[in-house]
């Protein structure tokens, strides 16, 4: 995997977006431990404050060539950044997405592994990346869009099999 140049001969190994609307991040990581300033050059980081402020971020990466996009925020967060990096590659390569577990319940970082303080699973990918040794996980997504196609929004799905059979279960016996 190549890597992006910033313009000052060094590699950005990926493209950083902070959601400062997920619950932890912006109780803990904004105030008092930005711990992706020790990593990554400014230049690679996004700080978003709302949702229309992604495809803008989303566009600057593609135009940077990066090739990982790594999330910090919840799974809300995690959801509206995969539907605008398909909107915005459309039919084009994708980057690997990286989910860093910032929000409250982080079930979607869980579920494709990559659970863990934020700190070091962005030092361990950074480090893969160095190394050239980084492998990717491909996860069905799913798509809700309106008449047309239109307003398609993704998301993911892996609380489907354990929700389908608690009911199954409190179904057979309530008590």
């Amino acid at each position: 995997m190549s890597l992006p140049d910033d313009g000052s001969g060094s590699r950005i190994p990926l493209g950083l977006i902070v959601s400062s609307r997920a619950r932890r991040v912006r109780s803990h990581h904004l105030p008092q431990d930005r711990f992706w300033e020790r990593h990554l050059p400014g230049s690679s980081v996004i700080v978003t404050q709302n949702i229309e402020q992604l495809d803008p971020a989303i566009t600057a990466f593609k135009a940077q060539q990066v090739q990982v996009i790594a999330c910090l925020g919840g799974d809300g967060s995690l959801h509206h950044l995969v539907s605008a990096v398909l909107r915005i590659y459309g039919s084009e390569r994708l980057p690997v997405i990286l989910a860093l577990a910032g929000g409250t319940f982080n079930g979607v970082a869980r579920a494709i592994g990559s659970s863990g303080r934020p700190e070091q699973v962005l030092c361990a990918t950074l480090a893969r990346l160095q190394a050239g040794t980084v492998s990717a996980v491909a996860v069905r997504l799913l798509a809700i869009a309106g008449p047309g196609g239109l307003n398609r929004h993704c998301g993911f799905t892996f609380a489907a099999g354990l929700v389908a059979r608690a009911i199954r279960y409190y179904d057979q016996d309530p008590r």
